[in-house]
């Protein structure tokens, strides 16, 4: 009988800690969909259930994100790492119930896409106007982000939060574009990228 009392102030406390948080349509559609840079380096296709997506958000919709303004095919090719991403100061991992949230790109009719559902964010309210942006991951391998070898952004964009029985914004119908998810340069390969620019600059002057 005491066992059945605590599992049920549990199950009451769960249902409590969801009620009144903020939900949104944890999807997108073929207009934004998520590119793969990865599978066949130098080629862009849409990503067929090979990449996992996430969303960051901010409740200072003033705030710039870490990984820049846009998102773009060959966003990740500009250095930005993982611990940039996560440890923005203003941006934060998404989660529900203390568990990051997570999506998985899709095959078929709609490859590039992801669809995840009604979900709600951890510390928000209904109503609430936040800044969120989606990075993307080459998940073959691995689901978990901030050690995968490719990743990409979106845009950043306003998402007002609704009820669980009303106003949920999907993120593209919010303003999300469709990002590509590109491999992480080396360190090397910037350390040459440098060397280069260095060698013209020195050769201009030259002339």
């Amino acid at each position: 009988m005491k066992k059945l009392a605590i599992t049920t102030l549990v199950a009451l406390a769960s249902c409590l800690g969801s009620f009144g948080q903020g939900y949104f349509n944890f999807s997108n559609s073929g207009t934004t969909a998520v590119w793969d840079g990865f599978s066949s380096p130098g080629t862009f296709v849409r990503s067929s259930a090979n990449a996992f997506v996430t969303v960051l958000f901010s409740t200072d919709t003033a705030a710039t994100p870490a990984v820049g303004s846009s998102g773009t095919p060959t966003n990740s090719a500009g250095g930005v790492t993982w611990s940039q991403v996560v440890g923005d100061s203003n941006f934060h991992v998404a989660q529900q119930t203390g568990t990051n949230l997570l999506a998985p790109t899709r095959s078929g009719a709609t490859v590039g896409t992801f669809s995840k559902g009604s979900t709600f964010i951890d510390g928000t309210s209904p109503g609430q106007v936040i800044k969120v942006f989606v990075v993307g991951w080459n998940s073959t391998g691995n689901n978990t982000y901030g050690s995968a070898d490719a990743l990409g952004w979106s845009n950043p964009f306003i998402l007002t939060l609704g009820s669980s029985s009303a106003g949920q914004s999907s993120l593209n119908g919010a303003g999300m574009t469709g990002f590509g998810v590109s491999p992480v340069p080396e360190p090397s390969t910037f350390a040459l990228a440098g060397l280069g620019a260095a060698a013209m600059l020195i050769f201009r002057r030259r002339k």
